[in-house]
C-alpha cells in the first residue's frame, strides 16, 4: 500500500522524506507546512536542505505571482519565511534585474512588490524607471505604486508623460493605489488622454480618491467614435458600480452599440453593478446567470478556428485575449475534449495582447490537459505577448513558442 503524502514526509526515513518533499506542490504547501517546518528545524541532511529549497521555491512562486491575491498578514508572513530560507535574497534579485534574461528581470520586479525592501527597491527601480523597455517600465511604475502607499506620489507623477500608454495607465493605477487624495489635481489634468485605458483609469481612480464629478468625462467617453473608448467607458462605470441614474442613462446609451467589444463590456457592466463581487478589487466572481453568459459569448470580439495537423487540433486564436473572451474558447475546448483530442495547441500569431485571468485559464488548462496524459502547447507568440507571458511566469507552466521558433516538426 502507497504512503499518503503526510506519511512521507513524517517518516523517519530520509528516502520516505524526500520523496515526499518531491510531491509538495503551490496546491498542497500551506496544509503541509507544519510538517515541512519540522524537517527544516531538524537539520538533517539533505531532506533539511531540500525542504529549504522546495519551500523558497514555491513562496516565491506564490509571493511574485500577478493572479494570486494574498492578504497583507499572509504576505508578511511567507515574506519572513523566505528572508530565513535565503537570506541573500534581496542580493540576488538586485542581481537578477541586471541579468540579460528578460524573465528573471521581471521576477525580480514582482518578488520585490512582495519584499517590499525600500533600501534594495530604491536600486532596483531607479533603473527600473528609465529602462528602454516599455513592459519593464510598466512593471515598475506598478510596482512604485504599492510600496509608496500614501507616501508622496511625486516619482509616479514623471510616468504620466511617458511615450508608452501602459507605461502611463500603469502609473494611474499606481497613484490610486498610494491613496493619496493629493494625487486628484494631476489625475485631472490628464483626464483627456488619448488612449481609452489611460482614461478610464483616471476616471476609476478619480473616484476612488473621493472626486465623483465624473459624469462630462464619462459622456465624451461613451459618445466617442473610438470603440475602445466606449468599451472603457462601460468597463469604468461597472467598476465604479454606483447605481445613479446620470450614469446609468450612460451606459444604457451603449445597450444597443454594434460593436461586439462595446457590447461586451456593457453586459459585464451590468452584471458588475447588480453583483459587487464581480469588480476587479475584490478578485471575487460572482455566478453569472445563462442569459448573461449567452450575451456575452455571443458578443466576444476573439476570434477562433479551429483545423488540425498530424498531432494536435489547433484553435488558431485572433485578438484580446481577456475573461471576456475566455467563455467562447473555454466552450470549445470542452467540445474537443468530449469528443476526444487529448492534444491540443493555441496558435497566437493574430493574440495582439492578453490579461491575467487568461493566463491563469492557460495554466489551469496546461494541467488538466497533462493530466489527461494529453499535451498542450502554445505557438506563433508574438513578441509582446511573448514578453508579457514571461513577465507573469506562465512559460514557467506551459510550452510556449514565439513566432520566430520553428515547430512544424512537433505538430
Amino acid at each position: 500500500m502507497n504512503a499518503s503524502l503526510k506519511e512521507l514526509l513524517l517518516s523517519p526515513l530520509e528516502t520516505e522524506q524526500l520523496e515526499g518533499l518531491r510531491q509538495i506542490t503551490r496546491d498542497n504547501f500551506y496544509v503541509n507546512l507544519p510538517m515541512i517546518m519540522e524537517i527544516i528545524r531538524g537539520k538533517k541532511g539533505m531532506p533539511a536542505d531540500e525542504a529549504m529549497r522546495i519551500a523558497s521555491s514555491v513562496i516565491q512562486e506564490t509571493l511574485r505571482s500577478m493572479d494570486n491575491a494574498i492578504e497583507p498578514g499572509t504576505r508578511d508572513v511567507l515574506v519572513g519565511l523566505l528572508l530565513k530560507f535565503e537570506p541573500e535574497i534581496l542580493e540576488r534579485l538586485r542581481a537578477d534585474f541586471l541579468s540579460t534574461d528578460l524573465k528573471k528581470r521581471f521576477d525580480s520586479l514582482f518578488l520585490l512588490r512582495s519584499m517590499n525592501s525600500v533600501r534594495t527597491a530604491s536600486d532596483i527601480l531607479q533603473q527600473a524607471l528609465n529602462d528602454s523597455n516599455k513592459l519593464i517600465r510598466a512593471a515598475a511604475v506598478k510596482t512604485l505604486g504599492t510600496m509608496a502607499r500614501k507616501k508622496e506620489p511625486a516619482i509616479i507623477v514623471t510616468y504620466l508623460k511617458d511615450a508608452d500608454s501602459r507605461v502611463r495607465a500603469n502609473a494611474v493605477e499606481a497613484l490610486e493605489e498610494t491613496e493619496n487624495k493629493n494625487s486628484v489635481s494631476v489625475l485631472l489634468r490628464i483626464k483627456n488622454d488619448t488612449n481609452n485605458r489611460v482614461r478610464a483609469n483616471v476616471v476609476k481612480a478619480l473616484w476612488s480618491l473621493g472626486y465623483h464629478d465624473v459624469e462630462k468625462d464619462l459622456k465624451e467617453m461613451v459618445t466617442s467614435p473610438s470603440e475602445l473608448m466606449r468599451a472603457s467607458a462601460a468597463w469604468v462605470i461597472g467598476e465604479i458600480g454606483i447605481e445613479s441614474q446620470p450614469l446609468a442613462q450612460l451606459l444604457g446609451r451603449l445597450d444597443r452599440d454594434t460593436s461586439p467589444l462595446v457590447s461586451t463590456n456593457y453586459y459585464l457592466a451590468r452584471k458588475k453593478i447588480a453583483d459587487p463581487s464581480t469588480r476587479q478589487k475584490g478578485k471575487k466572481r460572482g455566478s453569472a446567470g445563462k442569459g448573461f453568459k449567452a450575451a456575452v459569448v455571443k458578443t466576444s470580439q476573439v476570434g477562433i478556428e479551429e483545423k488540425a495537423s498530424k498531432y494536435f487540433r489547433i484553435l488558431k486564436l485572433r485578438g484580446r485575449l481577456n475573461a471576456y473572451s475566455m467563455i467562447p474558447v473555454k466552450l470549445r475546448i470542452q467540445e474537443m475534449l468530449a469528443l476526444g483530442s487529448q492534444n491540443i495547441a493555441f496558435d497566437f500569431e493574430g493574440v495582439d495582447d492578453i490579461d491575467a485571468t487568461f493566463m491563469q485559464f492557460l495554466k489551469n488548462l496546461n494541467k488538466k490537459i497533462r493530466g489527461m496524459s494529453g499535451k498542450f502547447m502554445v505557438f506563433n507568440t508574438q513578441k509582446e505577448v511573448m514578453d508579457i507571458l514571461s513577465m507573469n511566469n506562465v512559460d514557467g507552466f506551459v510550452l510556449i513558442f514565439s513566432a520566430d521558433e520553428k515547430v512544424d516538426h512537433l505538430l
